[in-house]
Order: C-alpha cells, then sequence, then structure tokens
C-alpha cells in the first residue's frame, strides 16, 4: 500500500490508542486505480518509552465483491417476494410463536378491509374478533406451531361484517431449524358452500 495509506492507518489506530487491540476495515485507493478493502489487525505496544503499533494488513476486496454481490441478490429476491405477494389474489399471512400477526399481503388486508397492516401487528385472531368459534383456529395453529401442517381446513370468519366460508393451509416457520413461528394462507370458499347447502337442502 502507498505512503499515504500506511500514514491512515497509523492515524486510525492512534484514534483507537485506549484499546489493547484494533480491528479496522476500511477501503484504499491502491496505486494502480483500483479501490481494495483492507482489514487492520493491530496491537500496542510500549518499547524503550515509546508506544509502537503493530499492523498486520489483510486484503478483504473479494469477500467484500462477494458480499456486495450477495447483498444484491437478496435485494432482488426480497423485491420479486414483495411483487409476489402484493399481487396474488390468495390472502397470506404470517404469525410469530404466540400467533401473533406479523405480516399480511395486500389480498388479505383488503379481504378483512384494513388499510394498512398496523390494523393486525401484534394481535392474534381472539384479539380481532372474527372466528365464531375460535379455539377451532387456536388448535389448528397450535398443531402447525408443534410441527404439523394443515390443508385446506375448511372455516368460518367474519369479513367486513359478514360471514364467509374460507380454506386455510398453514405451516411452521423456522429458523436455525427451531420453529419460531407460522405461514398461512387462505382462499373465500363462500359460493361454493353456498351452492352446495343449497343442493344439499
Amino acid at each position: 500500500i502507498s505512503v499515504k495509506d500506511q500514514e491512515m492507518i497509523v492515524m486510525k489506530c492512534r484514534q483507537r490508542k485506549n484499546e489493547d487491540r484494533i480491528k479496522l476495515r476500511f477501503p484504499f485507493h491502491h496505486p494502480d486505480g483500483k479501490d481494495v478493502w483492507l482489514l487492520v489487525n493491530g496491537y500496542f505496544r510500549s518499547v524503550n518509552s515509546h508506544q509502537l503499533c503493530y499492523c498486520q494488513v489483510i486484503d478483504l476486496t473479494k469477500e467484500k465483491i462477494r458480499f456486495d454481490v450477495a447483498n444484491a441478490q437478496n435485494d432482488h429476491l426480497a423485491t420479486l417476494l414483495n411483487d409476489i405477494l402484493s399481487t396474488t389474489q390468495t390472502c397470506i399471512f404470517w404469525k410469530d410463536d404466540k400467533r401473533r400477526f406479523v405480516g399480511a399481503n395486500k389480498a388479505f388486508l383488503d379481504y378483512y378491509g384494513f388499510p394498512s397492516l398496523k390494523s393486525i401487528l401484534n394481535k392474534t385472531d381472539e384479539d380481532m374478533g372474527w372466528h365464531n368459534e375460535p379455539d377451532y383456529f387456536m388448535q389448528d395453529e397450535m398443531r402447525v406451531l408443534n410441527g404439523g401442517r394443515t390443508y385446506r381446513v375448511h372455516g368460518k370468519c367474519i369479513a367486513k361484517g359478514k360471514e364467509r366460508d374460507i380454506v386455510a393451509s398453514k405451516a411452521p416457520l423456522y429458523n436455525n431449524g427451531k420453529i419460531v413461528g407460522l405461514v398461512g394462507s387462505f382462499e373465500d370458499v363462500t359460493l361454493e358452500y353456498r351452492q352446495r347447502e343449497e343442493i344439499e337442502g
């Protein structure tokens, strides 16, 4: 590295002189015109009444590039997922391990007539009061939080002041192998069930 960059390292180390060991990451402009990222590990030692700083400099440029690429890919995937959730007509929601809402897509909010996610955040189904038989849904979600899955379970809910028929599917959400919540989706089948009731008399 250039003399100018060496002087910068010394300056940054002196700013941290109250620490026994220092670890710094910052960019340098290489003499060949390229910008590089360096990791500086250093420590101070007193020798003959002088305080010396010993430094190890490691080139982190390749790691920084991989990190930036991974972040760009993650941002792209996050944008793609958000677009999917925003445009799908299926109502999708996710909850924490206490069965409290932490997220939902636009279709879900529109179905119940909520202006924003704030209307349901950190609330349970019981708090919202949209099930006449809340225990049925509670037990279903507890099975999921214990590692089970449910697929197209029929139930009734109150949406915009009217009783509706829905079929819901739910699965556990994992983080490092531990269940931290659940994700679910549902479809409105009110018309189908009303027609069936009429046929069956």
